[in-house]
């Protein structure tokens, strides 16, 4: 044990320049170099050196470190002292298949242990990526097996000498990408800390990563290290951030015996970078795509409880076809709204044909659920079917319903039933202003077309098309409002990318104070305020940016017609009774383009309703 202290006392060559010892030859005999500890440990009285090193287990580590035997590899030397530690390391399936083989490859992750993580990184990665190495902290220069497979960077120091380290450590690392290799590294540059509201997560991470990945037009790989250090660090860690950084030898010395959980993401395209134009964007981004990693395990959880403890009807079968063609041909020659083709849209009120109604009860609820909503029950129907008009998509070739909207006429609805009788009210509260404001409108929702007619964009034209006719018919209406939703089976890194996107380029901060959610997304507003998507993002770059998350899934189309119609944002709400994000959207259509206007109601009939309104 005396020979171990006075190896780790020597400190005797801290003036010879860091990069020129990081890669010198290493020592035939294995000793920790202290002289890459911060200078600042050579002026701690010798008297407190001893109990320090026994408090904070640094004894301890050190008989630990002399019981792994002779490494030949960085790899080797990750994989003895984990097992000397008897750590294992647990990845998800198929992380192997996750990691690029070849080319420029950023990998980010987040810090949770703030030591033990670096050798389960490489661990984890070398075999798949031989070539890869860490930009780390310059103190883990104290054991030489590892300096092959690392660049230094010296951050506990704020000197010219540390930042001409770090500045070269960088180059290098750029240089090492641009030769097709890979660079991984822990963005934050410190520990992951207790933080008021958020728990227990990395500190601001720093802009290196996305600068390097997109200088170099690298992919990266996001990853998240599962768990955190113990509850004395955290408690330690509040009361000053040095207790943090002098009891990480502790807590690397109490990960005996643990297993150490590692997750990966898909990659981060270069393209997706390229959308989000500068460093503080692309790093957060990167940031939440790592977080992600834990929420969507989180969120998988909790959704599985939910749906397997709701009980789920099996789908009504589709009534007998003739009975089906005989309703639609005894609509009275009124409800046509328009024809085109193989199309044409009806337009009844619910209870003129209880057949057609129960047909598109079957027919929503066969579509929603696959797409992970529903109301679980045979039919989505409800009460205000009967009362609602309804746009029917009727296929003349193929003799089916195909598609469906269901209106409201708002000053009806109020006179006869109040704020209640909108289905809007059960998902928004909306203040009697808005009412003022808007008597003039029309809700607007349940829209669905068939799985096997949505690979075009005919069938909604159609129904918009529809919508345009039934707006000159009733020509005391201007303004369309309603829910717009997402599945909840999106992940939290999706929804909250589409709730900030929403919030700045389509929120409105007049109908947000009229409008408020039932049920508040609060955890997903507030994680939404940490992704400052750029000002240039536009609505193709957002679905480009969440199908590179979800894998090639990308964001419905009505969100996109909505907005081209000029929507705006208010609020947002929970629907747990169809896994549901509700998205508060109001129109006032004599804002929208008049091309699109002309599309839907012909040229004249749009000259003749904005010629109302205007």
């Amino acid at each position: 044990m005396k020979e171990h202290s006075a190896k780790i006392d020597d400190q005797s060559k801290p003036h010879i320049n860091l990069l020129d010892r990081w890669n010198a030859p290493l020592p035939e005999t294995r000793v920790l170099d202290t002289s890459f500890l911060p200078s600042s440990l050579s002026s701690i009285p010798s008297v407190f050196v001893s109990l320090l090193k026994k408090t904070l287990y640094i004894n301890r580590l050190m008989e630990l470190f002399y019981t792994i035997p002779p490494c030949s590899s960085a790899l080797d030397f990750a994989e003895n002292s984990l097992k000397v530690m008897n750590v294992s390391l647990k990845c998800d399936e198929n992380f192997a298949e996750s990691i690029p083989k070849e080319g420029p490859l950023v990998i980010v992750s987040n810090h949770p242990f703030g030591g033990i993580d670096g050798l389960a990184l490489l661990l984890a990665l070398l075999p798949h990526r031989p070539d890869l190495k860490l930009l780390v902290n310059s103190a883990l220069g104290i054991f030489p097996d590892l300096r092959s497979a690392c660049f230094p960077l010296d951050i506990l120091s704020a000197s010219s000498s540390a930042l001409s380290v770090n500045s070269s450590s960088l180059r290098a690392a750029g240089s090492y990408l641009q030769q097709g290799g890979a660079v991984g590294l822990f963005p934050s540059g410190t520990v992951s800390y207790w933080r008021r509201g958020k728990g227990v997560v990395d500190p601001d991470w720093q802009m290196a990563a996305a600068r390097l990945a997109k200088r170099y037009n690298a992919q990266v790989l996001p990853l998240f290290f599962h768990g955190n250090n113990s509850l004395l660090f955290n408690v330690f860690g509040c009361l000053h951030p040095l207790l943090r950084t002098v009891m990480l030898p502790r807590e690397f010395y109490n990960c005996r015996g643990k297993t150490l959980r590692l997750s990966s993401g898909r990659v981060v395209d270069p393209s997706a970078l390229n959308l989000l134009k500068n460093p503080e964007s692309i790093t957060a981004y990167l940031r939440m795509r790592c977080y992600a990693l834990a929420e969507k395990n989180n969120k998988q959880l909790s959704k599985t409880k939910i749906v397997d403890n709701r009980p789920m009807e099996p789908v009504a079968e589709a009534h007998d076809p003739k009975l089906i063609i005989e309703a639609i041909a005894k609509l009275p020659p009124k409800s046509l709204l328009v024809e085109e083709g193989d199309y044409a849209v009806y337009s009844i009120r619910g209870g003129e044909s209880p057949i057609l109604l129960e047909e598109l009860g079957a027919l929503r609820e066969a579509t929603f659920r696959m797409v992970g909503e529903g109301s679980g029950k045979s039919r989505d129907l409800d009460i205000y079917d009967h009362k609602y008009y309804h746009l029917l998509l009727w296929h003349k070739k193929d003799a089916c319903l195909v598609g469906a909207y269901r209106l409201g006429k708002v000053q009806e609805i109020l006179a006869e039933s109040g704020e209640a009788g909108l289905y809007t009210s059960t998902l928004f509260r909306m203040s009697p202003e808005f009412f003022r404001r808007y008597e003039n409108s029309l809700e607007l929702g349940r829209a669905v077309v068939h799985p096997n007619y949505q690979r075009e964009y005919y069938p909604l034209m159609m129904l918009w098309k529809g919508i345009g006719r039934f707006l000159l018919r009733h020509d005391d209406i201007h303004c369309l409002f309603g829910p717009v939703s997402l599945s909840l089976d999106y992940t939290p890194a999706s929804l909250g990318t589409v709730v900030e996107y929403l919030q700045t380029q389509c929120g409105s901060t007049e109908l947000s104070s009229m409008v408020r959610g039932r049920t508040i997304p609060d955890k997903l507003l507030s994680s939404a305020k940490d992704i400052p998507l750029p000002d240039t993002l536009n609505y193709n770059g957002l679905v480009a940016l969440v199908k590179d998350i979800e894998g090639g899934k990308g964001i419905p189309v009505l969100f996109k017609h909505y907005l081209k119609l000029g929507g705006k944002i208010g609020a947002f709400h929970i629907d747990t009774s169809f896994n549901t994000l509700d998205a508060f959207l109001l129109m006032d259509i004599v804002n929208s383009p008049q091309q699109m206007l002309e599309r839907y109601m012909t040229p004249e009939g749009a000259e003749a309703f904005l010629k109302r309104w205007r």
